[in-house]
Protein backbone atom coordinates (compact mmCIF):
# COMPACT_ATOMS: atom_id res chain seq x y z
CA UNK A 1 0.00 0.00 0.00
CA UNK A 2 1.27 3.91 -0.95
CA UNK A 3 1.97 5.86 1.79
CA UNK A 4 2.30 9.77 0.95
CA UNK A 5 4.05 11.79 3.63
CA UNK A 6 3.61 15.41 4.20
CA UNK A 7 7.54 17.36 4.29
CA UNK A 8 7.61 21.08 5.83
CA UNK A 9 4.03 21.76 6.65
CA UNK A 10 2.31 20.30 3.45
CA UNK A 11 1.24 17.47 1.36
CA UNK A 12 0.28 17.77 -2.14
CA UNK A 13 -1.67 14.76 -3.70
CA UNK A 14 -3.16 14.02 -7.25
CA UNK A 15 -5.88 11.70 -6.75
CA UNK A 16 -7.08 10.27 -10.56
CA UNK A 17 -10.49 8.21 -9.94
CA UNK A 18 -10.49 5.79 -13.46
CA UNK A 19 -11.35 2.49 -14.26
CA UNK A 20 -9.21 -0.76 -13.14
CA UNK A 21 -9.47 -4.18 -13.32
CA UNK A 22 -9.28 -5.66 -9.96
CA UNK A 23 -7.42 -8.85 -9.47
CA UNK A 24 -7.11 -10.99 -6.09
CA UNK A 25 -6.97 -14.97 -5.73
CA UNK A 26 -8.71 -15.84 -8.86
CA UNK A 27 -11.31 -13.14 -8.59
CA UNK A 28 -11.54 -10.42 -11.22
CA UNK A 29 -13.54 -7.57 -12.10
CA UNK A 30 -13.57 -4.17 -13.55
CA UNK A 31 -14.64 -0.90 -11.12
CA UNK A 32 -13.46 2.50 -10.11
CA UNK A 33 -9.96 3.28 -8.01
CA UNK A 34 -7.93 5.88 -6.99
CA UNK A 35 -4.84 6.15 -9.12
CA UNK A 36 -5.41 2.69 -10.02
CA UNK A 37 -4.45 0.89 -6.50
CA UNK A 38 -7.06 -0.75 -4.26
CA UNK A 39 -7.06 1.03 -1.60
CA UNK A 40 -5.87 4.04 -2.60
CA UNK A 41 -2.76 5.71 -1.14
CA UNK A 42 -2.45 6.82 2.54
CA UNK A 43 -2.05 9.66 3.46
CA UNK A 44 -0.18 10.69 6.84
CA UNK A 45 0.00 14.61 7.90
CA UNK A 46 0.75 16.56 11.27
CA UNK A 47 -1.20 18.59 12.94
CA UNK A 48 -1.06 22.12 11.37
CA UNK A 49 -0.28 21.06 7.77
CA UNK A 50 -1.71 21.72 4.90
CA UNK A 51 -3.03 19.22 2.82
CA UNK A 52 -3.97 19.97 -1.18
CA UNK A 53 -5.47 17.30 -3.20
CA UNK A 54 -6.33 17.44 -6.56
CA UNK A 55 -9.06 15.34 -7.68
CA UNK A 56 -8.75 14.48 -11.60
CA UNK A 57 -12.24 12.44 -12.73
CA UNK A 58 -10.54 9.91 -15.11
CA UNK A 59 -13.61 8.22 -15.71
CA UNK A 60 -14.91 8.16 -19.14
CA UNK A 61 -18.33 9.90 -19.95
CA UNK A 62 -21.53 7.50 -20.83
CA UNK A 63 -24.47 8.33 -22.86
CA UNK A 64 -27.19 9.86 -21.13
CA UNK A 65 -30.54 7.63 -20.84
CA UNK A 66 -33.79 7.84 -18.60
CA UNK A 67 -33.32 6.50 -15.26
CA UNK A 68 -35.84 3.69 -14.14
CA UNK A 69 -38.31 5.02 -12.22
CA UNK A 70 -38.07 4.23 -8.32
CA UNK A 71 -41.42 4.53 -5.89
CA UNK A 72 -41.39 4.44 -2.23
CA UNK A 73 -43.72 1.79 -0.89
CA UNK A 74 -47.77 3.28 -0.72
CA UNK A 75 -47.96 2.75 3.25
CA UNK A 76 -44.33 5.27 4.44
CA UNK A 77 -44.03 6.80 0.50
CA UNK A 78 -42.00 9.80 0.78
CA UNK A 79 -40.31 11.99 -2.54
CA UNK A 80 -37.11 10.56 -3.24
CA UNK A 81 -33.95 12.03 -4.95
CA UNK A 82 -34.02 12.36 -8.93
CA UNK A 83 -30.56 11.26 -8.28
CA UNK A 84 -31.13 8.16 -7.10
CA UNK A 85 -27.94 5.85 -8.36
CA UNK A 86 -27.36 8.02 -11.60
CA UNK A 87 -24.52 9.92 -12.88
CA UNK A 88 -22.17 7.01 -11.50
CA UNK A 89 -19.00 8.77 -13.18
CA UNK A 90 -19.27 11.83 -11.92
CA UNK A 91 -17.49 12.30 -8.13
CA UNK A 92 -15.90 14.34 -5.33
CA UNK A 93 -14.01 14.11 -2.09
CA UNK A 94 -15.00 13.77 1.40
CA UNK A 95 -11.99 13.99 4.19
CA UNK A 96 -14.13 11.49 6.62
CA UNK A 97 -13.61 12.54 10.33
CA UNK A 98 -11.33 15.62 9.91
CA UNK A 99 -12.11 18.89 11.96
CA UNK A 100 -12.19 21.31 9.08
CA UNK A 101 -13.78 23.98 7.07
CA UNK A 102 -17.05 22.67 5.07
CA UNK A 103 -16.77 25.39 2.95
CA UNK A 104 -15.82 25.44 -1.38
CA UNK A 105 -12.36 24.30 -1.36
CA UNK A 106 -12.40 22.49 1.88
CA UNK A 107 -14.56 19.32 2.70
CA UNK A 108 -17.19 20.54 0.74
CA UNK A 109 -19.41 17.61 -0.98
CA UNK A 110 -22.66 19.37 -1.74
CA UNK A 111 -21.41 21.59 -4.31
CA UNK A 112 -18.56 20.02 -6.28
CA UNK A 113 -19.74 17.45 -9.03
CA UNK A 114 -16.53 16.34 -11.06
CA UNK A 115 -17.88 15.15 -15.02
CA UNK A 116 -15.71 13.08 -17.25
CA UNK A 117 -12.68 15.18 -17.53
CA UNK A 118 -12.82 17.73 -14.91
CA UNK A 119 -10.61 18.31 -11.83
CA UNK A 120 -10.78 20.26 -8.52
CA UNK A 121 -8.23 20.99 -6.07
CA UNK A 122 -8.59 20.73 -2.49
CA UNK A 123 -7.21 23.21 -0.14
CA UNK A 124 -7.58 21.34 4.02
CA UNK A 125 -6.07 23.57 6.69
CA UNK A 126 -5.58 21.11 9.11
CA UNK A 127 -5.70 22.86 12.96
CA UNK A 128 -2.59 22.84 14.92
CA UNK A 129 -4.90 21.38 17.69
CA UNK A 130 -6.25 18.69 15.48
CA UNK A 131 -6.11 15.37 17.01
CA UNK A 132 -4.07 12.63 16.10
CA UNK A 133 -5.66 9.47 14.52
CA UNK A 134 -7.18 7.49 11.88
CA UNK A 135 -9.30 8.90 9.14
CA UNK A 136 -9.84 8.59 5.80
CA UNK A 137 -10.93 9.70 2.39
CA UNK A 138 -13.62 8.76 -0.25
CA UNK A 139 -16.31 9.86 -3.27
CA UNK A 140 -19.53 11.64 -1.93
CA UNK A 141 -21.38 12.86 -4.97
CA UNK A 142 -25.31 11.85 -4.55
CA UNK A 143 -26.50 9.19 -6.43
CA UNK A 144 -22.82 7.81 -7.35
CA UNK A 145 -21.34 7.44 -3.35
CA UNK A 146 -21.79 3.69 -3.26
CA UNK A 147 -20.82 2.57 -6.33
CA UNK A 148 -17.67 4.51 -6.28
CA UNK A 149 -17.03 3.96 -2.47
CA UNK A 150 -18.27 -0.01 -2.65
CA UNK A 151 -16.17 -0.60 -5.40
CA UNK A 152 -12.45 0.36 -4.08
CA UNK A 153 -12.33 4.02 -4.43
CA UNK A 154 -10.75 5.00 -0.91
CA UNK A 155 -8.16 5.34 1.12
CA UNK A 156 -6.41 5.69 4.68
CA UNK A 157 -6.13 9.44 6.16
CA UNK A 158 -3.71 9.15 9.26
CA UNK A 159 -2.94 12.33 11.36
CA UNK A 160 0.33 11.88 12.95
CA UNK A 161 0.98 13.21 16.74
CA UNK A 162 3.06 15.63 16.82
CA UNK A 163 6.09 15.43 18.65
CA UNK A 164 5.91 17.00 22.10
CA UNK A 165 2.21 16.35 22.55
CA UNK A 166 1.25 14.42 25.77
CA UNK A 167 1.34 10.57 25.24
CA UNK A 168 2.59 7.66 26.77
CA UNK A 169 6.12 6.06 26.08
CA UNK A 170 4.18 2.40 25.46
CA UNK A 171 2.77 3.73 22.86
CA UNK A 172 4.72 5.95 21.42
CA UNK A 173 7.33 3.44 20.45
CA UNK A 174 4.48 0.54 19.12
CA UNK A 175 5.27 -0.51 15.98
CA UNK A 176 2.10 0.05 13.95
CA UNK A 177 -0.17 -1.38 10.68
CA UNK A 178 -2.83 0.43 8.57
CA UNK A 179 -5.55 -2.05 8.07
CA UNK A 180 -7.97 -0.84 5.18
CA UNK A 181 -10.78 -3.25 5.52
CA UNK A 182 -13.08 -3.49 1.92
CA UNK A 183 -15.64 -5.76 1.00
CA UNK A 184 -16.86 -5.71 -2.50
CA UNK A 185 -21.01 -6.65 -2.00
CA UNK A 186 -21.07 -8.09 -5.69
CA UNK A 187 -25.03 -8.77 -6.37
CA UNK A 188 -25.43 -5.16 -4.52
CA UNK A 189 -23.19 -3.54 -7.42
CA UNK A 190 -24.61 -5.43 -9.94
CA UNK A 191 -27.70 -4.15 -8.94
CA UNK A 192 -26.59 -0.34 -8.80
CA UNK A 193 -25.08 -1.01 -12.03
CA UNK A 194 -28.42 -2.34 -14.05
CA UNK A 195 -30.31 0.72 -12.34
CA UNK A 196 -27.97 3.62 -12.44
CA UNK A 197 -26.04 5.81 -15.57
CA UNK A 198 -22.58 5.19 -16.39
CA UNK A 199 -22.09 1.48 -15.99
CA UNK A 200 -18.26 0.15 -15.31
CA UNK A 201 -18.80 -2.57 -13.31
CA UNK A 202 -19.08 -6.62 -14.58
CA UNK A 203 -17.81 -9.20 -12.30
CA UNK A 204 -15.26 -11.46 -15.16
CA UNK A 205 -13.86 -14.30 -13.22
CA UNK A 206 -15.34 -15.89 -9.79
CA UNK A 207 -13.10 -19.13 -10.10
CA UNK A 208 -11.07 -18.22 -6.79
CA UNK A 209 -14.56 -17.17 -4.27
CA UNK A 210 -14.06 -19.86 -1.37
CA UNK A 211 -17.13 -22.19 -1.62
CA UNK A 212 -20.61 -20.94 -0.69
CA UNK A 213 -19.37 -17.41 -1.86
CA UNK A 214 -21.26 -17.12 -5.36
CA UNK A 215 -21.47 -13.90 -6.87
CA UNK A 216 -24.84 -13.76 -7.25
CA UNK A 217 -28.30 -14.91 -4.34
CA UNK A 218 -31.74 -15.28 -4.07
CA UNK A 219 -32.80 -12.19 -3.70
CA UNK A 220 -33.78 -11.05 0.40
CA UNK A 221 -32.59 -14.65 1.24
CA UNK A 222 -31.08 -13.30 4.69
CA UNK A 223 -29.27 -16.43 5.46
CA UNK A 224 -28.00 -17.02 2.00
CA UNK A 225 -24.20 -16.82 0.55
CA UNK A 226 -22.44 -13.56 1.80
CA UNK A 227 -21.15 -12.00 -1.68
CA UNK A 228 -19.22 -9.60 0.47
CA UNK A 229 -15.43 -10.26 -0.76
CA UNK A 230 -13.49 -8.82 2.15
CA UNK A 231 -10.23 -7.74 1.17
CA UNK A 232 -7.62 -6.79 4.05
CA UNK A 233 -5.27 -3.61 2.13
CA UNK A 234 -6.25 -5.00 -1.27
CA UNK A 235 -5.76 -8.56 -0.71
CA UNK A 236 -8.08 -11.41 -0.85
CA UNK A 237 -7.33 -14.31 2.21
CA UNK A 238 -3.96 -12.80 2.39
CA UNK A 239 -0.98 -13.74 5.24
CA UNK A 240 0.20 -10.93 7.81
CA UNK A 241 3.25 -12.16 9.80
CA UNK A 242 3.38 -10.33 12.97
CA UNK A 243 6.11 -11.11 16.15
CA UNK A 244 4.32 -12.84 18.99
CA UNK A 245 4.15 -11.55 22.45
CA UNK A 246 4.94 -7.73 20.99
CA UNK A 247 2.47 -5.20 21.69
CA UNK A 248 1.29 -3.67 17.93
CA UNK A 249 -0.91 -0.68 17.18
CA UNK A 250 -3.99 -1.72 14.39
CA UNK A 251 -5.33 1.23 12.58
CA UNK A 252 -9.00 -1.04 12.09
CA UNK A 253 -10.95 1.06 8.98
CA UNK A 254 -14.22 -0.16 7.55
CA UNK A 255 -13.86 1.46 4.19
CA UNK A 256 -16.77 -0.54 2.75
CA UNK A 257 -20.34 1.30 1.32
CA UNK A 258 -22.28 -1.10 3.29
CA UNK A 259 -23.01 -2.83 6.76
CA UNK A 260 -20.81 -3.65 9.64
CA UNK A 261 -18.07 -5.60 10.83
CA UNK A 262 -17.55 -7.40 14.21
CA UNK A 263 -13.67 -8.42 14.13
CA UNK A 264 -12.28 -11.11 15.83
CA UNK A 265 -9.00 -12.74 16.25
CA UNK A 266 -9.80 -16.37 15.96
CA UNK A 267 -7.73 -19.98 16.78
CA UNK A 268 -7.14 -21.11 13.61
CA UNK A 269 -7.02 -25.02 14.02
CA UNK A 270 -6.51 -26.13 10.86
CA UNK A 271 -3.01 -24.55 10.83
CA UNK A 272 -0.16 -25.81 12.83
CA UNK A 273 0.63 -23.74 15.87
CA UNK A 274 3.96 -23.29 17.93
CA UNK A 275 5.15 -26.01 20.39
CA UNK A 276 5.65 -23.59 22.90
CA UNK A 277 1.68 -22.69 22.78
CA UNK A 278 -0.54 -25.34 23.30
CA UNK A 279 -3.50 -23.04 23.36
CA UNK A 280 -2.02 -19.57 21.30
CA UNK A 281 -4.38 -16.60 22.00
CA UNK A 282 -4.15 -12.67 21.12
CA UNK A 283 -4.71 -9.50 23.71
CA UNK A 284 -6.87 -6.59 22.76
CA UNK A 285 -6.84 -3.06 23.64
CA UNK A 286 -8.59 -0.42 22.85
CA UNK A 287 -6.54 3.07 22.35
CA UNK A 288 -8.84 5.46 19.70
CA UNK A 289 -12.18 5.23 18.45
CA UNK A 290 -12.88 7.39 14.36
CA UNK A 291 -9.79 8.90 15.13
CA UNK A 292 -9.80 9.71 18.66
CA UNK A 293 -7.95 8.54 22.18
CA UNK A 294 -10.68 7.02 24.37
CA UNK A 295 -10.11 8.31 28.13
CA UNK A 296 -9.29 6.53 30.02
CA UNK A 297 -6.57 4.28 27.26
CA UNK A 298 -6.49 1.68 26.97
CA UNK A 299 -9.73 -0.49 27.21
CA UNK A 300 -10.09 -4.13 27.37
CA UNK A 301 -11.78 -5.85 24.73
CA UNK A 302 -12.26 -9.03 23.02
CA UNK A 303 -13.57 -7.43 19.66
CA UNK A 304 -13.61 -4.55 17.22
CA UNK A 305 -17.01 -3.34 16.41
CA UNK A 306 -16.89 -0.80 13.34
CA UNK A 307 -19.60 0.25 11.23
CA UNK A 308 -19.26 1.36 7.83
CA UNK A 309 -16.97 4.59 8.21
CA UNK A 310 -15.81 3.42 11.80
CA UNK A 311 -12.29 2.89 12.64
CA UNK A 312 -11.13 1.85 15.66
CA UNK A 313 -7.10 1.76 16.54
CA UNK A 314 -5.78 -1.17 18.92
CA UNK A 315 -3.31 -2.76 20.58
CA UNK A 316 -2.83 -6.37 19.37
CA UNK A 317 -1.01 -8.77 21.21
CA UNK A 318 -0.65 -11.88 20.30
CA UNK A 319 1.48 -15.87 21.53
CA UNK A 320 2.58 -17.68 18.79
CA UNK A 321 0.34 -19.38 16.10
CA UNK A 322 -1.90 -19.14 13.39
CA UNK A 323 -4.59 -17.06 13.64
CA UNK A 324 -8.00 -16.09 11.52
CA UNK A 325 -9.26 -12.33 11.19
CA UNK A 326 -12.80 -12.73 11.27
CA UNK A 327 -15.96 -11.17 10.88
CA UNK A 328 -19.30 -12.55 12.86
CA UNK A 329 -17.78 -15.58 14.42
CA UNK A 330 -20.14 -15.38 17.25
CA UNK A 331 -23.08 -13.48 17.83
CA UNK A 332 -23.34 -10.42 20.43
CA UNK A 333 -24.59 -10.82 23.92
CA UNK A 334 -27.74 -11.51 22.03
CA UNK A 335 -26.98 -14.27 20.76
CA UNK A 336 -28.45 -13.74 16.84
CA UNK A 337 -26.87 -12.63 14.24
CA UNK A 338 -27.80 -9.27 12.44
CA UNK A 339 -28.68 -9.25 9.24
CA UNK A 340 -26.54 -6.07 8.64
CA UNK A 341 -23.69 -7.80 9.69
CA UNK A 342 -20.63 -9.35 7.79
CA UNK A 343 -20.45 -13.00 8.13
CA UNK A 344 -16.60 -13.11 6.78
CA UNK A 345 -15.25 -16.67 8.15
CA UNK A 346 -11.59 -16.13 7.22
CA UNK A 347 -10.48 -12.16 6.23
CA UNK A 348 -6.71 -12.92 6.74
CA UNK A 349 -4.66 -15.41 8.20
CA UNK A 350 -2.35 -13.74 11.21
CA UNK A 351 0.76 -15.69 11.93
CA UNK A 352 2.47 -14.81 15.41
CA UNK A 353 6.20 -15.94 14.98
CA UNK A 354 9.19 -15.53 17.49
CA UNK A 355 11.19 -15.64 14.59
CA UNK A 356 11.65 -11.96 13.13
CA UNK A 357 9.04 -11.73 10.70
CA UNK A 358 9.42 -11.85 6.75
CA UNK A 359 8.84 -9.81 5.38
CA UNK A 360 9.76 -6.88 7.55
CA UNK A 361 7.09 -4.41 7.20
CA UNK A 362 7.21 -2.58 10.95
CA UNK A 363 10.28 -1.51 13.14
CA UNK A 364 10.10 -3.79 16.14
CA UNK A 365 11.64 -2.11 19.36
CA UNK A 366 13.49 -4.35 22.24
CA UNK A 367 10.48 -4.28 24.11
CA UNK A 368 9.74 -7.46 26.51
CA UNK A 369 6.14 -9.35 26.21
CA UNK A 370 5.38 -9.11 29.91
CA UNK A 371 5.08 -5.24 29.08
CA UNK A 372 1.99 -3.72 30.82
CA UNK A 373 -0.04 -0.51 28.65
CA UNK A 374 -0.72 1.47 32.19
CA UNK A 375 -3.47 3.54 31.61
CA UNK A 376 -3.40 7.18 30.92
CA UNK A 377 -5.49 9.91 29.74
CA UNK A 378 -4.96 11.53 26.95
CA UNK A 379 -5.33 15.69 26.70
CA UNK A 380 -7.63 16.70 24.12
CA UNK A 381 -8.50 19.80 21.94
CA UNK A 382 -10.98 22.06 22.94
CA UNK A 383 -13.87 20.53 20.05
CA UNK A 384 -13.52 17.58 21.87
CA UNK A 385 -13.99 18.97 25.44
CA UNK A 386 -15.84 16.82 27.78
CA UNK A 387 -19.88 17.54 27.58
CA UNK A 388 -21.31 15.43 29.50
CA UNK A 389 -22.15 17.74 32.19
CA UNK A 390 -22.60 21.09 30.12
CA UNK A 391 -26.24 22.69 29.22
CA UNK A 392 -27.46 23.51 25.93
CA UNK A 393 -27.77 26.72 25.44
CA UNK A 394 -30.10 28.08 23.46
CA UNK A 395 -28.59 28.67 19.58
CA UNK A 396 -31.15 27.99 17.88
CA UNK A 397 -31.44 30.51 15.09
CA UNK A 398 -34.87 31.83 13.62
CA UNK A 399 -38.42 30.71 14.74
CA UNK A 400 -36.79 27.97 17.08
CA UNK A 401 -34.65 30.34 19.22
CA UNK A 402 -36.29 30.72 21.93
CA UNK A 403 -35.90 26.59 22.75
CA UNK A 404 -32.63 25.19 24.28
CA UNK A 405 -30.50 23.68 21.69
CA UNK A 406 -32.59 20.10 21.85
CA UNK A 407 -33.17 18.19 18.99
CA UNK A 408 -34.86 14.73 18.63
CA UNK A 409 -33.59 13.08 15.82
CA UNK A 410 -35.08 9.43 13.85
CA UNK A 411 -34.01 7.87 11.30
CA UNK A 412 -37.00 6.23 9.56
CA UNK A 413 -36.94 3.51 7.24
CA UNK A 414 -38.60 3.57 3.76
CA UNK A 415 -39.49 0.42 1.57
CA UNK A 416 -39.15 0.93 -2.12
CA UNK A 417 -41.18 -0.42 -5.08
CA UNK A 418 -41.46 -1.11 -8.82
CA UNK A 419 -44.62 1.06 -8.70
CA UNK A 420 -46.66 3.15 -6.31
CA UNK A 421 -49.25 3.19 -8.04
CA UNK A 422 -50.15 -0.59 -7.70
CA UNK A 423 -51.27 -2.32 -4.50
CA UNK A 424 -49.38 -5.32 -5.60
CA UNK A 425 -46.57 -3.40 -6.36
CA UNK A 426 -43.25 -6.04 -6.16
CA UNK A 427 -40.09 -4.78 -3.67
CA UNK A 428 -36.75 -3.78 -5.67
CA UNK A 429 -33.00 -3.41 -5.12
CA UNK A 430 -32.61 -6.55 -3.06
CA UNK A 431 -29.43 -4.66 -2.01
CA UNK A 432 -27.99 -8.42 -0.12
CA UNK A 433 -30.19 -8.13 2.75
CA UNK A 434 -30.72 -4.63 2.96
CA UNK A 435 -34.71 -5.43 2.56
CA UNK A 436 -35.31 -3.02 -0.64
CA UNK A 437 -35.17 -0.41 1.18
CA UNK A 438 -33.68 3.06 2.57
CA UNK A 439 -34.18 5.82 5.34
CA UNK A 440 -35.37 9.62 6.19
CA UNK A 441 -34.76 12.03 8.80
CA UNK A 442 -37.41 12.19 10.23
CA UNK A 443 -39.55 11.89 7.36
CA UNK A 444 -37.41 13.77 5.10
CA UNK A 445 -35.51 13.16 2.37
CA UNK A 446 -32.65 15.68 1.29
CA UNK A 447 -33.35 18.92 0.03
CA UNK A 448 -30.50 20.86 -1.33
CA UNK A 449 -31.75 24.39 -0.19
CA UNK A 450 -33.18 23.39 3.09
CA UNK A 451 -31.06 22.09 6.42
CA UNK A 452 -32.56 19.85 9.12
CA UNK A 453 -31.65 22.56 11.63
CA UNK A 454 -29.65 26.15 11.88
CA UNK A 455 -27.27 26.79 14.70
CA UNK A 456 -25.09 29.12 15.75
CA UNK A 457 -21.58 28.97 15.91
CA UNK A 458 -20.11 27.92 19.58
CA UNK A 459 -23.63 25.91 19.80
CA UNK A 460 -23.60 22.50 21.92
CA UNK A 461 -26.21 20.27 20.56
CA UNK A 462 -28.03 17.70 22.03
CA UNK A 463 -29.37 15.17 20.36
CA UNK A 464 -31.69 12.26 21.18
CA UNK A 465 -30.83 9.64 18.28
CA UNK A 466 -33.37 6.76 17.50
CA UNK A 467 -33.18 4.14 14.73
CA UNK A 468 -29.15 4.07 14.97
CA UNK A 469 -29.28 0.14 15.23
CA UNK A 470 -29.58 -0.50 11.08
CA UNK A 471 -28.46 3.11 9.99
CA UNK A 472 -25.19 4.55 10.98
CA UNK A 473 -25.34 8.31 11.55
CA UNK A 474 -22.35 10.09 10.15
CA UNK A 475 -21.92 13.42 10.59
CA UNK A 476 -19.19 15.88 8.76
CA UNK A 477 -16.76 18.27 10.54
CA UNK A 478 -18.01 18.03 14.36
CA UNK A 479 -17.66 14.49 15.94
CA UNK A 480 -20.51 13.56 18.64
CA UNK A 481 -19.70 12.02 22.09
CA UNK A 482 -22.32 9.75 23.51
CA UNK A 483 -24.12 10.79 26.85
CA UNK A 484 -26.43 7.84 27.43
CA UNK A 485 -27.32 4.30 25.38
CA UNK A 486 -31.11 2.86 25.82
CA UNK A 487 -30.62 -0.66 27.77
CA UNK A 488 -26.55 0.28 28.81
CA UNK A 489 -24.55 -2.26 30.63
CA UNK A 490 -21.56 -1.93 33.15
CA UNK A 491 -18.82 -3.37 31.32
CA UNK A 492 -15.23 -4.52 32.87
CA UNK A 493 -12.77 -2.25 31.23
CA UNK A 494 -9.64 -3.75 32.55
CA UNK A 495 -9.93 -1.18 35.16
CA UNK A 496 -10.06 -1.45 39.29
CA UNK A 497 -13.84 -2.00 38.64
CA UNK A 498 -14.81 1.34 40.83
CA UNK A 499 -16.21 3.34 38.08
CA UNK A 500 -17.72 0.74 35.57
CA UNK A 501 -18.14 1.83 31.93
CA UNK A 502 -21.69 1.76 30.63
CA UNK A 503 -21.59 0.39 27.05
CA UNK A 504 -24.23 -0.92 24.67
CA UNK A 505 -25.36 -4.14 25.71
CA UNK A 506 -25.02 -6.38 22.72
CA UNK A 507 -21.36 -6.10 21.60
CA UNK A 508 -20.19 -3.71 24.45
CA UNK A 509 -18.03 -1.37 22.01
CA UNK A 510 -19.39 1.47 22.24
CA UNK A 511 -19.87 3.28 25.58
CA UNK A 512 -21.01 6.58 26.94
CA UNK A 513 -18.64 9.55 27.20
CA UNK A 514 -16.61 7.57 23.83
CA UNK A 515 -16.70 10.54 20.76
CA UNK A 516 -17.54 8.98 17.33
CA UNK A 517 -18.68 10.78 13.95
CA UNK A 518 -20.26 7.61 12.57
CA UNK A 519 -23.02 6.44 15.61
CA UNK A 520 -24.19 2.83 15.21
CA UNK A 521 -25.36 0.31 18.00
CA UNK A 522 -25.96 -3.27 16.10
CA UNK A 523 -28.38 -5.31 18.18
CA UNK A 524 -30.18 -8.59 17.46
CA UNK A 525 -32.81 -8.91 14.58
CA UNK A 526 -35.86 -7.08 15.25
CA UNK A 527 -34.15 -4.91 17.94
CA UNK A 528 -34.20 -1.52 18.10
CA UNK A 529 -31.51 0.97 19.38
CA UNK A 530 -31.63 4.74 20.92
CA UNK A 531 -28.53 7.31 22.66
CA UNK A 532 -28.05 10.70 23.44
CA UNK A 533 -25.23 12.49 21.70
CA UNK A 534 -23.75 15.69 22.09
CA UNK A 535 -21.60 18.12 19.98
CA UNK A 536 -20.73 21.52 19.73
CA UNK A 537 -20.72 23.84 16.39
CA UNK A 538 -16.77 24.68 17.40
CA UNK A 539 -14.49 26.79 14.79
CA UNK A 540 -16.05 26.72 11.35
CA UNK A 541 -19.28 27.75 9.89
CA UNK A 542 -21.30 26.48 6.66
CA UNK A 543 -23.25 23.50 6.07
CA UNK A 544 -22.30 20.30 7.48
CA UNK A 545 -23.47 17.44 6.34
CA UNK A 546 -24.91 14.52 7.86
CA UNK A 547 -26.52 11.32 6.27
CA UNK A 548 -26.87 7.57 6.92
CA UNK A 549 -23.68 5.71 6.39
CA UNK A 550 -25.13 2.64 4.01
CA UNK A 551 -24.20 4.72 1.12
CA UNK A 552 -27.15 3.46 -0.97
CA UNK A 553 -29.21 4.76 1.58
CA UNK A 554 -27.38 8.47 1.15
CA UNK A 555 -28.03 7.91 -2.63
CA UNK A 556 -31.12 7.23 -2.27
CA UNK A 557 -32.05 10.51 -0.37
CA UNK A 558 -31.08 9.68 3.20
CA UNK A 559 -29.04 12.65 3.53
CA UNK A 560 -29.29 16.63 4.95
CA UNK A 561 -27.22 18.90 6.48
CA UNK A 562 -27.80 21.21 9.36
CA UNK A 563 -26.37 25.11 8.83
CA UNK A 564 -23.93 26.88 11.25
CA UNK A 565 -24.03 30.63 11.45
Amino acid sequence: MEVLRSSGGQLNVTLTIAAMMFTSSGVSFNTRAYNHQIPGPSLEVMPGDTLRITLINGLEATPSRRLESIHCALDNCTALMGSTFSHLNTTNLHTHGLHVSPLLGSDDVLDVKLAPGERFEYTYKIPPDHVAGTFWYHPHKEGSTAMQVAGGAAGALIIRDPPGRSMPDWLRDMPERTLVLQQFPLSAMLGIHQYGKGGLFSVLDDAGLPEGWQAVEKANNQDGPQTNLPLLNGELGGTTTIRAGVWERWRFLNAGAFFFLDLTLEQNDSASHSPSSAVSTCDLRILAIDGIYISPMPRKASRVVLPPGGRVDAAVRCAAGHYRLASGAAPGASGAFSSDLIRARMIATIVATDDDPVPVVVSYPAAPSSVELAPFIPTRPTYLRDLRDEESPAHLLGAASEQPNAFNFTFQDVTLVDDARSPTAKLIYPLNGDQSGTCTFNGKTFASGTPLLQVGLGAVNTWACAGVQGHPLHMHVNPMQVISIDGAKPVDDGSDGTNPLMCDSDFKALCVGDWVDTLMIPNGPGDTAAAVVRWQAADFTGNVVLHCHYLPHEDQGCLTFVSIK
